[in-house]
């Protein structure tokens, strides 16, 4: 194993949110671990709620009821329904309870069961001072009921594209099938490795997996194909190798590497299981391969660049995590061993992951990033980084020689793309976003205010219309950006991608090539009056700011999402 020996290393501060409070202020999504120590205890509780193993421990998924909550009675929760015999033509999972017109939350009779009750004596504590902290860890942003609903809007698009699809005939409109055929795998494919990374949902995955196998088998884009079985099969014949990195430290790594991507992870109570870092593997390379799909094979131009001696994509090794124990001192100590740089280089890693370019070679280059081992929430990093990655890749081509990072603001919203799609939430952040807030609900609610029961869409829709233009976003560094910024920057980045193919990829690398200076912790160093240039030859001159020409568009888009809700 070759250790990195730069120190070309930009800081990204991603955060992970480990929440111990006792009253819950906004709905999110957690994993709550639970202390079990017989296994007559486990088997008791397995018949009162759904329990799911994660890092080797017990623990509950779901929503922890509103109330307050002080930790001398049984913790209520919230879990899903699931359905049994999984197929995309009937709902999946729901919520056991709904909201009224006015906001508030009822329960769903026949879900009653649904409500569980976790006794003390079976949950972790952080002492925290004179107080005892409940240990959970948030696995969304987002409610259980906007996470169903987000899981059912993506099977209702699958099944309304099959059924479409069905009606056409490839003889009438060829190009309009295939079109239509390659929407419907990668939305179908979407929806199946969307569950297969839940880690509430994937219980679900081996049979929606088989499904889509079986519908899909005459429909299947066949270089792609090979491409994704390639690197399973390469992934799940991978041996873990073992390595010197971390012996002083008492600590035992080891190694994976598939055609793009390598990660470094240690084993033990404070590291992950084998098993967890090819899915880790698999996860990565399933986003980079989900890119390509949709922002580069759909474009000739882009295959062309993809096939050159310079494709966007490297067909070598460019992506790499090493995975450390949390523990702040010793990932300092780690850090400075993995990447050969003095200890005090090292100092102030309280961040929750660290990620650059440790070499910056266009025909060879190599993404790092050091994290820190989150329990629940590495999914999310790889996926986050993978966005930071393509971003650069793609769309800063300033110089031939030399990959560079890409604007913070569309690093963040490929990132963010790229989480949605993949996971269905975006808990990994390098941006000081503060959280949503919900509107106060009244009896005829405002469709533009931010509420509980939103998904995803529905909230970046609404956040987005009041937001700066993308082009203002654009010249704000990583730590000005809030999730308005980020709002705006998600809906440009999908109607790029789905609307915009060729010319809005083009607009994003000139915003690249529009960069004349160093940027700063006020701004970046974006010219927008050379981007307006740019943009005026390649869309024409129109009437006003050039740059603005496309922000009705995008509120459109949004205004349009929000209507159909």
């Amino acid at each position: 194993m070759r250790l990195l020996r730069s120190n070309l290393f930009a800081l990204i501060a991603l955060c992970w949110f480990v929440m111990p409070v006792w009253a819950q202020n906004s709905p999110t999504v957690t994993h709550i671990p639970l202390k079990v120590d017989s296994d007559k205890d486990l088997k008791s509780l397995s018949k009162k709620m759904p329990l799911y193993r994660v890092a080797g421990e017990p623990s509950v998924m779901g929503e922890i009821a509103p109330g307050e909550w002080r930790g001398d009675k049984p913790l209520e929760v919230y879990v899903p329904y699931l359905a049994k015999k999984p197929k995309i033509s009937k709902t999946l999972a729901e919520a056991p309870y709904e909201f009224d017109n006015k906001g508030e939350l009822k329960e769903i009779g026949k879900f009653k069961k649904l409500k569980v009750k976790i006794p003390v004596r079976y949950l972790q504590f952080q002492q925290n001072g004179d107080r005892r902290n409940l240990v959970q860890r948030k696995i969304s942003d987002f409610s259980l009921y906007s996470l169903c609903a987000d899981l059912d809007q993506r099977r209702e698009d699958v099944v309304e594209l099959r059924d479409s699809l069905k009606r056409m005939r490839v003889e009438d409109d060829p190009d309009a099938w295939n079109a239509a055929r390659a929407e419907l795998v990668l939305k179908w494919e979407g929806l199946v490795q969307f569950v297969e990374n839940s880690l509430i949902f994937r219980v679900m995955g081996p049979s929606l997996r088989e499904e889509f196998e079986e519908g899909i088998e005459s429909f299947r884009d066949a270089e792609s194909e090979a491409r994704a079985l390639e690197f399973r099969k390469q992934i799940e014949e991978l041996e873990p190798e073992a390595i010197e990195f971390g012996k002083e430290l008492d600590c035992e790594f080891y190694v994976l590497e598939s055609d793009h991507v390598r990660i470094v992870y240690l084993i033990g109570d404070e590291g992950i299981e084998h098993e967890h870092a090819k899915e880790l593997l698999l996860l990565a390379e399933e986003s980079i391969e989900y890119f390509r799909r949709i922002a580069i094979d759909p474009f000739a131009v882009f295959r062309e660049e993809q096939a050159s001696e310079l494709p966007i994509i490297p067909n070598s090794l460019f992506q790499e995590f090493v995975v450390v124990p949390h523990d702040t001192p010793t990932a300092e100590e780690l850090y400075a061993e993995y990447y050969s740089v003095p200890e005090e280089n090292a100092r102030g890693f309280d961040t929750e992951a660290r990620g650059g370019i440790a070499r910056s070679r266009r025909a060879d280059p190599l993404y790092s990033s050091f994290t820190k081992n989150i329990k629940t929430g590495l999914q999310g990093m790889v996926v986050h980084q993978v966005g930071h990655t393509m971003s650069s890749l793609h769309y800063n081509r300033l110089s031939k020689e030399h990959v560079a990072n890409a604007l913070p603001m569309v690093q963040e919203a490929v990132a963010m793309h790229l989480c949605f799609e993949k996971l269905g939430h975006n808990t990994v952040r390098c941006v000081a976003t503060e959280e949503s807030k919900y509107a106060t609900p009244k009896e005829e609610v405002d469709n533009r205010d931010v509420q509980v029961w939103d998904t995803y869409r529905d909230r970046f829709y609404k956040l987005s219309l009041d937001a700066p233009s993308f082009s203002d976003g654009g010249t704000m560094p990583m730590g000005k950006l809030t999730e308005s910024n980020m709002a705006k920057g998600w809906l440009a980045i999908s109607y790029i991608l789905q609307q915009d193919g060729v010319k809005g990829q083009q607009w994003l690398r000139k915003m690249h090539d529009s960069i004349t200076k160093e940027g700063d912790g006020d701004r970046t160093g974006l010219d927008r009056n050379k981007w307006r240039e740019f943009t005026n030859e390649l869309y024409g001159e129109v009437q006003g700011d050039p740059l603005l020409q496309f922000e009705e568009a995008w509120k459109a888009v949004a205004e349009a999402g929000i209507a159909e809700d």
